[in-house]
């Protein structure tokens, strides 16, 4: 709350300067520049997070800052389980519906 408050004393202190030496449309441009420089960075460096387990986040945030937009759609692991049978990629018991459960964790 401190920095909101900060914030808006700073606006009332620089908004009333600002529309009196700027032109009429250097404020309006200023403050529409700001949320499309916002638009621009969440499109090109925030990845999406549907569908993807907790534990697949680890590999996407390994990414270095620049890549893990570009890239991150790429590490969506498969969660299909047809596919992977497809794929060979299940054992018996997951392929049979057999759940395994470790020390200290419970199935959902």
């Amino acid at each position: 709350m401190c920095l909101h408050f900060m914030n808006q004393f700073g606006n009332t202190k620089a908004v009333p300067s600002m529309l009196i030496t700027m032109q009429s449309w250097g404020f309006f441009a200023f403050f529409t520049a700001v949320p499309v420089a916002g638009i621009v960075f969440v499109w090109f460096f925030v990845p999406e997070m549907a569908g993807r387990s907790l534990e697949s986040t680890d590999a996407l945030f390994a990414l270095p800052w620049w890549k893990v937009g570009r890239y991150g759609a790429k590490l969506t692991p498969d969660t299909d389980p047809l596919s992977a049978e497809r794929d060979g990629k299940m054992n018996e018991d997951e392929k049979n519906g057999v759940q395994t459960v470790e020390y200290g964790q419970s199935a959902v």
